[in-house]
């Protein structure tokens, strides 16, 4: 067993799904269905306004147990009861096979 397969958090899923808009152009939407998943999350950073003195971005970084879900740009994770944005694709590490796994980056929506 690894430290890869245990995770500390259970979150709530909204993967992207093909559409067409009102122009009939293709879109990905967030699906309103949501599926449960354990991760592990972690900070990745943070950017505050000097002037304001109040928080303007977060990120963190996203790991799923293995086997996770595979999520694409756009999709959504509801964590600590608010939503958050997968910002781009998730990065692939694949040093050995037990160390294999994906990592996503979040932001608040």
């Amino acid at each position: 067993m690894s430290l890869l397969d245990q995770g500390t958090h259970t979150v709530i899923c909204y993967p992207t799904h093909g559409g067409v808009d009102g122009d009939g152009n293709p879109v990905q939407k967030v699906s309103p269905q949501g599926f449960s998943a354990v991760a592990t999350v972690q900070p990745l950073s943070s950017t505050e306004a000097a002037e304001f003195g109040v928080q303007t971005g977060e990120m963190y970084r996203v790991r799923f147990v293995r086997p996770g879900p595979e999520l694409g740009p756009g999709a959504q994770i509801e964590w600590m009861c608010r939503r958050w944005s997968v910002h781009g694709y998730p990065q692939i590490h694949t040093g050995s096979a037990r160390t294999s796994h994906l990592t996503y980056h979040i932001k608040r929506s």
